[in-house]
């Protein structure tokens, strides 16, 4: 769990400091894009994400969340995420990442972009279990932090890409719901090697999931 949350903080450093190499604006896979100068590095951070989450989804084996829809472990839907993750970043998007079906675009941008969503959509999942499951107040509260800022800066980073408007501001707005999203799952991983005893405290309960 150690080495998870170290991996986490270390490949998203890395993923800024890719990012502070280049001057035009680009989206998180920009970086790691067919042709650019960045991609090498910037794949290995995200590869370097999906490790980390593989290390540290064993310490949340027993954690489930108290909405039946999500009852599934928590364990299993991280190892989802990270799959996703080391996916992305093996099938890369060619250089612009263009949006798949329109000119230009790729079978490689849409396999790459699944994997991608797949990863973000994965990660809120994991969020909303924690957040619902029963372990203790201070850390559902935080995984609900997590998952609401998450999930709409990230809507509005997507949004603004779709609709070709503010690609700056877009393109910051999706680096800082992925840094979110890491930062959390690394403060999650120290969580679980300090508190080793809570790991499998969260079982389905019928109960309100904000009590």
């Amino acid at each position: 769990m150690w080495a998870a949350a170290a991996i986490l903080l270390v490949s998203v450093a890395t993923i800024w400091f890719t990012r502070s190499q280049v001057t035009e604006q680009v989206y998180v896979s920009g970086l790691g894009a067919t042709g650019m100068p960045t991609a090498d590095v910037f794949n290995t951070a995200l590869l370097g994400i999906g490790v980390g989450a593989l290390l540290g989804a064993p310490s949340l084996a027993g954690i489930r969340s108290r909405l039946r829809w999500l009852s599934w472990s928590a364990s299993g839907a991280l190892v989802a995420t990270a799959l996703a993750f080391v996916g992305a970043s093996q099938i890369t998007c060619t250089y612009g990442c263009p949006i798949p079906f329109t000119p230009g675009s790729t079978l490689q941008d849409l396999v790459h972009i699944v994997f991608a969503a797949t990863g973000f959509t994965g990660a809120a999942v994991v969020m909303v279990q924690l957040a619902t499951s029963s372990l203790p107040r201070p850390t559902r509260l935080i995984a609900w932090g997590a998952a609401g800022s998450t999930g709409l800066v990230a809507a509005a980073g997507a949004s603004l890409s779709l609709l070709r408007f503010r690609t700056d501001l877009g393109a910051t707005l999706e680096f800082i719901a992925m840094t979110v999203g890491v930062v959390w799952l690394a403060g999650l991983m120290v969580r679980q090697a300090l508190i080793p005893a809570e790991r499998a405290r969260a079982t389905v309960l019928p109960v309100s999931v904000l009590s």
